[in-house]
Parts: structure tokens; C-alpha cells; sequence
């Protein structure tokens, strides 16, 4: 009798992981932006942005890692999935976006196909040797492939929104991690779980089966990717191959200048106000000089080289 209360207490304290997991994620990484925006200690901000860009999905895959239905899904197979099967679907899905996509009104259905295609190829290879595969399981492994995808992205989405005309922006760092944490949940990790759980459920032990209702699921989560892309932007990757470029201070960065050496974090006036060109470049060539202007006053004219041709059609607003 002991025995038979005892275990569902065990499995009700394991179940509650993923709970203890966000409340903690949660109040390390407030601390980090609290402790950043008081000191100014620019160092700590790869620790905020890597906190708020893995705590919703990591908190996501724990919860859905308890609920598995076979033994073959261990810890190890969800974090090779989630970090490798993350980071394959993000460099996959660039390389394939570079080359593939052109700006149209499509583009961002494009995207879709892309990345959706990419993150189950990443599932198919990660998951070949398993031995059974059901409906539950897929749905489990496909989102923690999706989820370390979105993790790896919103990084480089928190990385972008850092750099403003005004230095480091730590407000639209914070904006994109929110922003982002929230519509996870509902973003690359629910569609590859949807379309993982067909995939196993359509496959035999052997291999893997490519059925109508494979290509109907993928069809669909990629229509869905595009929309919400195409409503909530912040645009697809395209557009972020060149916000570095687009914004001056990065660029001075990314030349070789010195002159921003001493820009503090922007909202802070420690060491006076910040000053900034009031447009973006539209185009660096290969290895000319390009003036920035028109400049705001006599001393904020650059003169900036660059051994990569660069080009952004954004401004600053937008861009930064």
C-alpha cells in the first residue's frame, strides 16, 4: 500500500522539471538584464542572450520528453536532436535560402519549404537507427529537433536587435527575446512535431515512408511557417544577411574601425550622449570608399572601406 502511494508522488516531483527548469531559467535571466542595464557590463550580455533564447525551448522539450511512449527515447537522443538536429536545420536552411530565394511576393512561402524541408531531413538522419517508431515519439523528437531550430534562431535574432545607430541596444535585445519566448510555443517546434508524428506514424521499422500524408503535413506546416512570417515579420533571413552591414557602428566594427570602441550601452549616459549617422548605407562596394551622409553634423561624416561588397534595402529603424 506504501508502495502505491508513493509512486505517483515520485512521478508527480519528475513531472515538475520542466516547471523548476523555466522558474529558474526565468529569474537567472532576469538578473542578467537587471544586473547589464545597472552596471553596463557589456561582458554579460552573451549570458542573457543565450538564456532568453534557450528557455522556452529547452523548458518545452523537458515537458514533452516526459511524456514519451518507448524506452528508445533517452536523454541523450532528445539533446543530440535538439543541438544537432538545431544546428543543421539553422546552417542547412541558410546555405539553402542564399542560393534559392530571391525577393518576391513568395518568398516567404519559400522559406517555409526551406526550413520545414531541412529540420525533418535533420529528423530522418538523427532518428534511423530507432527500432520502433510511434505517432507519440515522433511528435516528441520532431519538436525537440524544432525547438533547438528556434533556439539557434532566436540567438541570432537577439544578436541582430542588439546593434542600434546608438550603440548596444539592450531594450530591443529584450524585445526580441519576449517577443520570440512567447510565439515559440506556437512556432518551429508545434510544426515539427506535427509533421515528425505523421512521419512515424506513416514508417515501419525498417525505414522511413514518404506517404501523401507526409507531403500533405509538410505542405501544410510550411504554409503556416510562411504566413506567420510573412504577418510577424521580423523578415526571413534574407534580410538579416545584411543588418550588420546596414547599421554604421556595426560596419566601423566589421572594417576595422576604432571609433567605436568606447560606445557605451545605449539607454545609459554614462559617458555622454551617443551619436550616430542618421542614415544607413545602402551599398559598400568592393574595396572603394563610401561616404555615410548626409551627415548630422561636420564630425559625423565617415569615410569607411570595405573588402566585401555589402547592400541592404533597409533603413536604420527597421534594420537595427
Amino acid at each position: 500500500m506504501v508502495e502505491v502511494v508513493s509512486t505517483p508522488h515520485r512521478t508527480t516531483r519528475v513531472r515538475r522539471v520542466w516547471l523548476r527548469m523555466f522558474l529558474t531559467g526565468l529569474a537567472l535571466w532576469i538578473a542578467a538584464v537587471v544586473i547589464i542595464f545597472v552596471s553596463g557590463n557589456a561582458n554579460l550580455i552573451p549570458t542573457a542572450m543565450l538564456l532568453g533564447s534557450f528557455l522556452v525551448p529547452l523548458t518545452f522539450v523537458a515537458w514533452a520528453f516526459e511524456r514519451r511512449e518507448t524506452g528508445e527515447i533517452t536523454p541523450g537522443l532528445i539533446f543530440s536532436t535538439f543541438v544537432t538536429g538545431g544546428v543543421l536545420g539553422v546552417l542547412g536552411a541558410s546555405v539553402l535560402e542564399s542560393f534559392l530565394l530571391h525577393p518576391s511576393p513568395w518568398l516567404f512561402f519559400g522559406v517555409g519549404l526551406i526550413e520545414e524541408a531541412v529540420k525533418l531531413g535533420a529528423l530522418m538522419v538523427l532518428t534511423r537507427h530507432l527500432r520502433a517508431r510511434t505517432l507519440r515519439d515522433g511528435m516528441i523528437l520532431g519538436a525537440a529537433v524544432g525547438f533547438g531550430f528556434a533556439a539557434f534562431e532566436s540567438a541570432g535574432y537577439a544578436f541582430t536587435a542588439l546593434f542600434s545607430v546608438d550603440g548596444l541596444s539592450l531594450v530591443q535585445l529584450v524585445q526580441t527575446e519576449v517577443l520570440r519566448g512567447l510565439l515559440a510555443p506556437v512556432g518551429h517546434g508545434l510544426w515539427t512535431a506535427i509533421l515528425g508524428g505523421v512521419l512515424f506514424a506513416a514508417s515501419r521499422p525498417e525505414h522511413f515512408r514518404i506517404t501523401a500524408k507526409v507531403v500533405l503535413a509538410y505542405l501544410g506546416v510550411s504554409i503556416l511557417h510562411g504566413h506567420r512570417r510573412g504577418v510577424g515579420r521580423p523578415g526571413s533571413r534574407l534580410d538579416h544577411r545584411h543588418r550588420l552591414a546596414a547599421c554604421p557602428v556595426a560596419l566601423d566594427a566589421a572594417t576595422g574601425s576604432h571609433q567605436q570602441r568606447d560606445r557605451p550601452i545605449a539607454g545609459r549616459t554614462d559617458n555622454g550622449p551617443l551619436k550616430g549617422d542618421d542614415t544607413c548605407l545602402s551599398s559598400v562596394s568592393r574595396s572603394s570608399n563610401v561616404s555615410s551622409g548626409p551627415p548630422r553634423n561636420s564630425t559625423s561624416t565617415r569615410t569607411i572601406s570595405s573588402d566585401t561588397a555589402i547592400s541592404s534595402n533597409a533603413n536604420c529603424t527597421t534594420c537595427c
